[in-house]
């Protein structure tokens, strides 16, 4: 074999993007599951709060999300598609019922999970379809919380 042929160089380098290739590849996280809950609306004490998260692990093994920071008309909702795949959560906000030119009032909304998984951290990506903002953070429901976030752009 002729080492200075570029035919060498090339099945070396394809060669070698096989192997990080495979060295990088992603790994089997199972399967994913979906869950959809709408939250409890009411309106708030300030309207100039935070565009904020938090979660918070409750004595009965459930786990309190409170949003902060919403605006809505009267009788729209907010759906909450949750997604779990290993120990990632993603968090999607979504409007449910939408009023056409309703007043928008400040509100706190709030939704008791019981479906997170709790035997290791589990990564939390928060997006709000209905603000464009997002959040992410790391919950160890070992050291029992709570856990807060600010939504960015």
């Amino acid at each position: 074999m002729d080492f200075s042929s570029i035919e060498f160089y090339t099945l070396a380098f394809v060669v070698a993007m096989a192997v990080l290739g495979f060295l990088m590849g992603k790994r089997d996280k199972g399967l994913a599951s979906t869950h959809i809950v709408q939250l409890s609306v009411s309106s708030a004490d300030k309207p100039d709060e935070a565009d904020s998260v938090s979660l918070t692990l409750q004595d009965d093994g459930t786990i309190l999300l409170s949003r902060t920071g919403l605006r809505l008309g009267e009788g729209e909702t907010i759906n909450l598609v949750i997604t779990i795949t290993g120990n990632q959560c993603l968090m999607v906000e979504k409007k449910g019922i939408k009023q056409r030119r309703a007043a928008r009032q400040p509100i706190h909304a709030s939704v008791e999970l019981t479906c997170l998984p709790m035997n290791e951290p589990l990564r939390v990506r928060y997006e709000s379809q209905l603000t464009t903002r997002w959040a992410m953070f790391t919950c160890d429901f070992a050291t029992g919380g709570p856990w807060h976030a600010d939504l960015r752009y």
